[in-house]
């Protein structure tokens, strides 16, 4: 990220799905909303109306998941692409506290690692349960750039060193017992398991 796209105020989902809609209609080669319209029409969708669609291009409201899915099959791609535009470099605004770079909710949109103020060993856990078993060491080793990310933010947000050493020592030992049970050719359960351990042992407070 450039310092300019840092100076931008944060995008919201809203501006975002916004552009992103207009791009794509005029990518497929539909010239107006009303254009479009008429295929969601035609996908079984007549409440997506031209005024509808108007107003969401322009960031007047917001698109619900239902129409999202809908907007997503008439410009012939996936939901993602409706919420992350490829060339987007700015940051973004999941709340008004949860501000991240593009780059970081790109992969959090696409499961691939958790924003800064998540649990990443909660993330872990459910997203192993859905990973293919030849993905899950790709996946732990994005963990661990994601948790190394939130760690730099917490020390220069002056977290207590202390804490944030034995923050990093038990996530250290977390990722060996994942990096083994995975050579090992463990099954999902026990990976889970690992993650099911490591997560109690995160929660237990410290003991000065």
């Amino acid at each position: 990220m450039t310092q300019d796209d840092a100076l931008r105020p944060a995008a919201t989902a809203r501006l975002i799905v916004g552009s992103r809609l207009k791009q794509l209609r005029l990518r497929r080669g539909m010239e107006t909303a009303a254009q479009l319209a008429d295929k969601c029409a035609e996908l079984g969708a007549p409440d997506l109306t031209r005024d509808v669609i108007a107003n969401l291009e322009s960031s007047r409201r917001d698109v619900s998941v239902e129409r999202l899915l809908v907007l997503a099959l008439a410009c012939d791609v996936a939901p993602l692409d409706l919420l992350m535009p490829p060339d987007f470099t700015g940051t973004v605004a999941v709340t008004g506290e949860a501000i991240v770079t593009s780059e970081v909710f790109a992969q959090w949109l696409s499961g691939n690692a958790p924003l800064p103020q998540s649990d990443p060993v909660a993330f872990a856990a459910n997203t192993v349960q859905r990973l293919a078993p030849s993905s899950v060491q790709n996946f732990a080793a994005d963990l661990v750039r994601s948790v190394v990310t939130q760690q730099a933010l917490s020390e220069r947000a002056g977290t207590n060193a202390v804490r944030l050493a034995e923050t990093r020592q038990k996530v250290g030992v977390v990722f060996a017992s994942l990096r083994s049970a995975i050579e090992s050719g463990a099954d999902r359960s026990a990976l889970l398991a690992v993650l099911d351990a490591a997560e109690a042992d995160l929660d237990r407070p410290s003991t000065d």
